[in-house]
């Protein structure tokens, strides 16, 4: 279970760097 927990935060993290890095190409940066 624990390594579920791991890989559902590794997810979720991969997910926002993701959407930040659209976010900078939106800004033109």
């Amino acid at each position: 279970m624990q390594k579920d927990e791991a890989q559902t935060k590794k997810e979720n993290i991969m997910k926002l760097e993701a959407e930040a890095r659209k976010g900078k190409k939106g800004k033109g940066e």
